[in-house]
């Protein structure tokens, strides 16, 4: 007997009010990881020690979050999306309480690789949007969704330092737990739970596992592998230690792979990950992830923030940068709608060259110096980077939910965070690299060659990115059957 679809009718939610929770669930998960982006300068300063051993704070919610992103989608797409989600928030909440009580630099690092968890979110808010929302509103809701998140750490920087200069940097971590209690609380409320649970009855019938093997290789293949990049610019490239982690990293992935390939049930499809289509989008992940993300994230504060007198900068203070960088975000925000939509109607990749065509005008405004260094095109780069970003993320996401089958929706998002995540550690590594590689003397500012250089290589990934993206058609795969909205039961 054909086993009943999970997708019965039952108690429905109003689509503004399932997105409003995703948003929010979405918005704890960004605000653990950027409320510290500002506080590392005053951390080394607070606890006596170096800059390095203050990144860790940041490193190993990176290192986490590279493993929870996939292992959680899987999870997600075989036990069901909402107890997985509702885990991760409660390790996120747990860690945040963690570094709150006790306040000491080993407790914070601890509580950060506990919210490190919550990087596992996205693919997983992802997936369920698409099983709860009617399909032409879903690429709306992705991209509101991905716009909420760099709104939220927009504001997430800016709570940060209030806090700090109030003398009050605990409270970050407090404000992070309520916000997380918040989440779960809708999370439990809101968000679906199918009448009948497909994930259970499968695997009683042996059709779905997880491949606890390939778990358990991928997580520390990852690890080893973003720690080396992550450190290679301290420590250089060819440190042994970089190298050890690199190179074992990379061998346990290949290893890892080759079993994926011959166990029934994998951890990620890479048999269905090598059609086409989802490789081309991987790679404007990649691309994405090199290029615009990373290096943008590098560029535009020393732009805005490098004394008047230097060849780049406009001599802004940090809040002022970081309010700039909050009402760009909030632009992108307003406007992701229009990408939404657009997508809705032509596909991810229409928005995601357009947020590429933007990207690349807001660079060329960086290259020159004259207008580098006046405040008002400062600002404009600032404000058409953040839509930029806007439509070129959540068009990322869309792409890639519409290339995939429902069933496998939050694995393949987690696999592109993966890949767009470790793209952001190296390109962070090439970007920093080349604005440092000639600098003026008795300063760290570089020079206009230097600026240029980096700035040349941001519009080449720029570029590979759209003509990646040009080459990606809307065509669901014939396996991925018509979709049916997910009924709500209130608990």
């Amino acid at each position: 007997m054909n086993a009943a679809p999970a997708r019965l009718p039952a108690k429905t939610r109003p689509f503004i009010v399932v997105l409003l929770t995703l948003m929010l669930i979405e918005g704890a998960s960004i605000f653990e990881y950027a409320m510290i982006l500002g506080a590392l300068p005053f951390f080394a300063e607070h606890f006596q020690t170096d800059i390095v051993a203050i990144s860790w704070t940041l490193t190993v919610f990176i290192l986490v979050g590279a493993a929870a992103s996939v292992v959680a989608g899987r999870l997600g797409d075989v036990y069901g999306r909402k107890r997985v989600l509702m885990v991760l928030l409660v390790l996120s909440i747990l860690g945040s309480l963690i570094s709150f009580g006790f306040g000491s630099l080993p407790a914070i690092i601890v509580g950060r690789a506990l919210q490190g968890t919550s990087a596992g979110i996205i693919p997983l808010v992802m997936g369920i949007a698409r099983e709860t929302m009617p399909e032409k509103r879903v690429p709306v809701a992705v991209i509101v969704i991905t716009a909420t998140a760099n709104l939220t750490a927009g504001a997430a920087v800016l709570i940060g330092g209030v806090y700090i200069d109030h003398g009050e940097w605990r409270l970050m971590f407090l404000t992070a737990a309520a916000l997380g209690l918040l989440a779960l609380a809708l999370c439990w409320l809101v968000l679906p739970r199918p009448t009948a649970d497909t994930a259970e009855t499968e695997t009683e019938t042996g059709t779905v596992g997880i491949d606890w093997v390939g778990t358990l290789l991928l997580a520390p293949a990852l690890i080893s592998f973003l720690y080396g990049v992550t450190h290679a610019n301290s420590a250089g490239i060819l440190d042994p230690l970089v190298l050890a982690t690199i190179g074992g990293g990379l061998a346990v992935l290949v290893f890892w792979g080759w079993w994926e390939l011959r166990v029934p049930n994998p951890i990620v499809n890479l048999r269905y990950a090598a059609n086409p289509k989802i490789v081309k989008i991987l790679l404007v992940a990649a691309c994405n992830g090199l290029g615009v993300v990373s290096v943008t994230g590098i560029v535009q504060p020393l732009m805005a923030q490098l004394p008047e007198n230097m060849p780049i900068g406009v001599g802004m203070t940090a809040t002022e940068y970081g309010a700039y960088h909050l009402v760009a975000a909030g632009v992108g925000f307003v406007l992701a709608p229009l990408a939404g939509r657009w997508a809705a109607r032509f596909g991810g990749h229409i928005p995601f060259i357009m947020g590429g065509t933007l990207a690349i005008a807001s660079t060329l405004l960086m290259v020159w110096g004259p207008l580098n260094q006046q405040l008002p095109v400062v600002v404009g780069v600032l404000v058409v980077t953040g839509v930029a970003n806007a439509f070129l993320l959540g068009s990322l996401y869309s792409m890639l939910i519409d290339a995939v089958p429902a069933e496998n929706t939050s694995e393949f998002v987690g696999l592109g965070q993966v890949v767009h995540n470790i793209m952001i550690a190296v390109g962070t590594v090439i970007g920093s690299s080349l604005v440092a590689s000639s600098v003026i003397e008795g300063t760290t500012a570089p020079t206009t060659g230097a600026w240029q250089l980096t700035l040349l290589y941001l519009l080449v990934m720029l570029a590979a990115s759209i003509v990646v993206a040009l080459t990606v058609r809307r065509q669901r795969p014939a396996d991925d059957a018509p979709q049916v909205a997910v009924p709500v039961v209130a608990h």
